[in-house]
C-alpha cells in the first residue's frame, strides 16, 4: 500500500521536485478537500495498488477544525462527497502551472439546490474554471 502524508506551513510550504512526481496532485487534492469539486480532471486511483483508495483531510477552518475523509468508488469512478457544505467558508483560489485559474466561492457554489428559496440548479458547476487563454485574453 502507498500513502504519504503531507502537512503544510502556517504560513507558507514550498513544494519542489522534478515534473512528473505528483507536485500539482497534492495540490489538486487539497482544493478538492476544501471546495469537493476537482479542478480539472478528478485523480483516479491506480488500481490493484491500494485495496481502499482514501483520501483523508484535516485542516483549521473558520469555525474550527475539520477532518474528514473519501473512499473511491471503484464501480462508479468517483470520490463520494458527504452531505453539506465544506467547512471553509471563504472564497479558495488556486492558481494552477499551466497559467489557469480555479476560483470557488462559497456564497454561489455550495448551494445547488435551495427549494426554501426557490434555487435549483444541479448542474451549476462546481467551481469557476479559468484557462489560461480566458486569463490573459479575457472572456467573450
Amino acid at each position: 500500500m502507498h500513502e504519504a502524508t503531507l502537512e503544510f506551513g502556517k504560513r507558507v510550504t514550498l513544494l519542489t521536485g522534478e515534473n512528473g512526481l505528483g507536485k500539482s496532485f497534492v495540490l489538486d487534492v487539497a482544493w478538492w478537500a476544501m471546495t469537493r469539486c476537482w479542478p480539472s480532471f478528478p485523480a483516479t486511483p491506480e488500481l490493484g495498488v491500494s485495496d481502499e483508495p482514501r483520501i483523508e483531510w484535516d485542516f483549521m477552518g473558520r469555525s474550527g477544525p475539520s477532518s474528514g475523509s473519501s473512499v473511491f468508488n471503484i464501480e462508479e469512478g468517483v470520490w463520494p462527497r458527504g452531505p453539506g457544505r465544506p467547512t471553509n467558508p471563504g472564497l479558495v483560489i488556486y492558481a494552477r502551472a499551466d497559467g489557469s485559474f480555479a476560483v470557488w466561492d462559497p456564497s454561489r457554489n455550495y448551494w445547488r439546490t435551495a427549494e426554501s428559496v426557490g434555487v435549483d440548479q444541479p448542474d451549476r458547476p462546481g467551481a469557476f474554471l479559468f484557462s489560461s487563454a480566458e486569463v490573459w485574453e479575457g472572456l467573450e
